[in-house]
């Protein structure tokens, strides 16, 4: 787990990254069920897309390997925190870069 301040004031909303913590990230979204998820490729290519669920969205929980193959996992409790830190992604050039495409999240 890796904090990171995206909101770019030290009381802003933290935005926490997991790379490699299956047992940390599951931990935090069970915290955390009214919270956000950005689903991103290890290497934050263009082609992995940036796929924003809700934290309790069964395609990014309920499977295994979450954090430890290609993807991480980006969550925050605020939506608004969790679109900063996204916008700041080298290729993100608009929230439209941001897929919220999940049918189980957004239906």
């Amino acid at each position: 787990m890796e904090a990171d301040d995206t909101t770019g004031e030290a009381s802003g909303p933290a935005v926490v990254k997991f790379r490699d913590d299956e047992d940390g990230y599951l931990g935090w979204v069970r915290r955390n069920s009214n919270g956000w998820v950005i689903n991103a490729g290890r290497h934050f290519a263009r082609s992995d897309r940036l796929v924003l669920h809700s934290a309790t969205c069964d395609t990014i929980t309920k499977r295994g390997n979450h954090t430890t193959t290609g993807y991480i996992k980006v969550c925050s409790t605020h939506r608004a925190a969790l679109m900063a830190w996204a916008r700041r992604v080298e290729w993100v050039r608009s929230d439209a870069d941001i897929s919220t495409g999940c049918t189980t999240c957004y239906p």
